[in-house]
């Protein structure tokens, strides 16, 4: 069954590419990929998601990790989530052919809501869970420069929701993305995938990319009634970049897709008894548009103003969701005197959501305004030049539990070149979402319980839903004994109050023999999580690269005292307590490569066991313009579980993956 129409963006995009395009005939700027590898473990990497700034990674007080380029490349990744596997600190689970489960340091879940995602400085996560959809975050993975991995609290700089950790995924300006890409994947479980990119020169002081993209997946094996759980997407977009007098920078930039899948899922319905299992039949559109300015003055003072607008619609058989939302943000960067360095802004974010619901899902009210005021400041005094303190908060005025305060503290120590200490004290807090305070579902049904009665049960949002708190205690070390080999070491104790629980309500007759139980959103859970993480990357040669990592992470919750929560150990059963990786990048001359990645996570104690999984990927550029991939993942983990039914009791078994890739480039 075919769940969309053929790929019109694609299509589209084949007709309006500008014949201008022909600027770079490689279609990249002359950046990594022709660089040994060697020498692409002395490039001396920059972040700028830990302070909003640009640093370099070795002195960042933070865990902090940053997934290149070339790893994207060399992964033979097909997807944004797929190549966040290579994160260490990251839970990733494939739940469907199209949701996953991605988080840091614990608490996944396909609503997973402690972790902040970006795309080029735009917050995607959305206000009606504090998660992220992440089918509906795509790009053409060539367009990616990197993607920013910080584990642990952000919130000083990003705000609420960056509880356990940030993702910002930072795209290529559109001067290193010239000429024309074309590329076609076909695959086993990768069906098809379709992509088109040209750029080329705007005006005398800009240039333009265009880019469409198609995709056409293979649903995951259901052990359960028939259903087709494929997914197919298109999605477009745009990006200028000008190049201004006086030290000035403009971006714009958009995106549109829209998305179908279908989801094989079980709700009760005692009023109208459905089959066992149903399609959910999710639909996806969406698109956004950014604007933003930048001045860099010669005295190193550096303005920022961004604005972007976004639209996002979903529907499926039981809930349907518009959401329209504007954000503006400016920062200021500044020094005062030679030792501290100022960087402070402030923002606004409105969103309006409007909901159409059902009898087993429904939001009451069906529409909700929401305005987010914010304001940061960070100061960064450089005690020496090998010691460095960073002191800063954030402010925000939500509509649910008004202010929120969001301060950290760090220190970095550089006793030489080699080594690094750094640590954090932090504090956060997961703002309410529309789900804990307005949110209807008929969660289960028990029949004869109590005998001779059917009880539903429901759970149910509250308005007075607190903030979750969290104070982080962090530690961190990076060594670089020599040119071939580094190592970055963190620990972490995270001290949880005001989780979310269920607790029951009130128990209600709502017909003959019916009756309906009330479970609703409170905060009378609290945790503690502790945690190893370690990565490391050698050289052999310089022909050979290799990456390893090990996390270590023990989730502890329990309820406070009155707590009625009849699973208040379900976070900890959702996390893995081991997971490592080992991923080789060799060059097997100098037009062949061969890379390999082996994956073991834990067993989650609820029905997933632990499993190792590899992937192998052979690259071939018979010609400049021309690039062969073969790949296969998931080798080993065919017919598998990696995470627990999902929120709509679903659960499917992820299978092994074949697939070739040809991308020219002219």
């Amino acid at each position: 069954m075919r769940i969309l129409d053929p790929p019109p963006l694609v299509l589209t995009a084949l007709l309006v590419l500008p014949a201008a395009a022909q600027e770079n005939p490689q279609g990249e700027s002359p950046d990594l990929i022709d660089l040994s590898l060697e020498e692409l473990m002395n490039i001396d990497v920059e972040v700028t998601s830990v302070s909003r700034k640009s640093e370099s990674l070795a002195r960042s007080a933070a865990a902090v990790y940053v997934i290149t380029a070339e790893d994207i490349r060399r992964s033979g990744a097909t997807s944004i989530p797929e190549a966040l596997r290579m994160a260490p600190g990251l839970q990733v689970s494939r739940l469907s052919a199209s949701a996953y489960s991605i988080t840091a340091r614990g608490f996944g879940g396909e609503f997973a809501n402690k972790l902040l995602v970006l795309i080029d400085g735009r917050t995607v996560y959305t206000p009606l869970f504090s998660g992220t959809f992440w089918q509906n975050q795509d790009l053409l993975l060539e367009d990616i420069a990197r993607i920013e991995v910080i584990r642990g609290p952000g919130a000083a700089m990003w705000g609420a929701n960056a509880v356990n950790g940030v993702i910002n995924i930072i795209t290529k300006p559109a001067v290193d993305t010239q000429g024309t890409l074309t590329s076609v994947l076909v695959g086993s479980e990768e069906k098809f995938t379709g992509q088109v990119r040209t750029g080329g020169p705007l005006g005398e002081k800009g240039h333009l990319r265009t880019w469409a993209k198609f995709v056409d997946r293979d649903g995951l094996d259901y052990p359960g009634d028939d259903v087709d759980s494929g997914f197919e997407a298109s999605r477009g977009g745009f990006r200028a970049d000008w190049e201004l007098d006086c030290g000035q920078s403009l971006t714009l930039k958009g995106d549109v897709y829209t998305n179908r899948g279908a989801r094989a899922v079980q709700f009760p319905d005692p009023l109208a008894p459905p089959e066992p299992t149903i399609d959910l039949g999710r639909r996806d559109d969406g698109g956004n548009l950014l604007l933003r300015w930048e001045e860099v003055a010669e005295d190193g003072t550096a303005t920022h103003l961004q604005t972007y607008y976004a639209r996002t619609e979903f529907q499926s058989n039981v809930v349907d969701e518009d959401r329209d939302t504007f954000d503006v943000d400016f920062q200021r960067r500044q020094w005062l005197g030679e030792r501290h360095e100022l960087v402070w802004g402030f923002g606004y974010r409105h969103s309006d959501s409007e909901t159409v619901g059902s009898t087993t899902i429904f939001f009451d009210p069906a529409s909700r305004t929401t305005d987010l005021f914010s304001g940061f400041i960070q100061d960064e005094y450089t005690w020496n030049e090998n010691t460095r303190l960073t002191a800063g908060a954030k402010v925000e005025h939500n509509d649910y539990t008004d202010f929120e305060f969001q301060p950290n503290l760090r220190l970095l120590w550089s006793p030489s070149e080699q080594h690094t200490v750094w640590g954090a004290v932090s504090r956060a807090v997961r703002t309410p979402a529309r789900v804990y305070a307005d949110v209807i579902f008929q969660q289960d049904l028990l029949p004869d319980t109590p005998p001779g009665f059917d009880t539903i049960v429901t759970l149910k949002g509250d308005e007075d839903f607190e903030s979750e708190e969290l104070l982080a205690w962090e530690l961190g070390y990076r060594v670089r004994p020599d040119e071939r080999l580094s190592v970055d070491i963190s620990v972490f104790l995270n001290d949880y109050d005001k989780l979310y629980s269920l607790e029951f309500g009130d128990v209600n007759v709502i017909g003959a023999g019916l009756l309906e139980q009330e479970l609703v959103a409170d905060n009378l859970l609290e945790g503690t999580a502790t945690g190893l993480e370690l990565a490391a990357q050698y050289n052999p040669s310089d022909r050979w690269q290799l990456h390893a990592s090990y996390t270590f992470t023990e989730l502890d919750v329990d309820a406070r005292s009155g707590s009625t929560d009849p699973q208040p150990e379900d976070a900890e059963l959702r996390v893995p307590q081991n997971q490592a990786q080992l991923r080789s990048y060799y060059d097997l001359s100098e037009t062949t490569e061969l890379d390999v990645a082996l994956y073991y996570v834990d067993h989650l104690s609820l029905g997933v066991d632990s499993y190792v999984r590899g992937d192998v990927r052979l690259g071939w550029k018979p010609c400049d313009s021309t690039t062969v991939t073969v790949g296969v993942q998931g080798i080993g983990h065919d017919e598998d579980l990696e995470f627990p039914s999902g929120e709509f009791g679903d659960y499917y078994l992820v299978e092994t993956s074949a697939f070739v890739k040809v991308s020219i480039r002219f």
